[in-house]
């Protein structure tokens, strides 16, 4: 609705190849992958597209914090915990597209 070209993976795996061919602007990245550790995760988009903003996202709030605190904060964006209003991420969204 808000003219955002959203692309999806569900793994970090199938993020790798879909960012082959696509350098997103922002990436929203749940922490609860079956593929990988959340640091791992984590290293491996910035590796894949370091100029990306990087949201994380869980339902778990000790694991965001344990995630960010684990990265260079100037890695991470924003943690926003599960469940995210819709208008709280349209807010952020357009605040780091601006």
């Amino acid at each position: 609705d808000r003219g955002y070209d959203v692309i999806t993976a569900g793994s970090v795996r199938e993020a790798h190849r879909v960012l082959r061919d696509r350098t997103p602007s922002v990436v929203l990245l749940d922490l609860r992958l079956d593929d990988a550790a959340p640091r791992e995760a984590v290293d491996a988009i910035r590796r894949a597209v370091p100029s990306a903003a990087l949201i994380l996202v869980s339902g778990y709030p000790a694991l965001l914090e344990e995630t960010a605190a684990a990265v260079p904060p100037a890695w991470v964006v924003e943690q926003l915990r599960k469940p995210v209003p819709p208008d709280r991420l349209t807010r952020l969204l357009d605040d780091v597209l601006a």
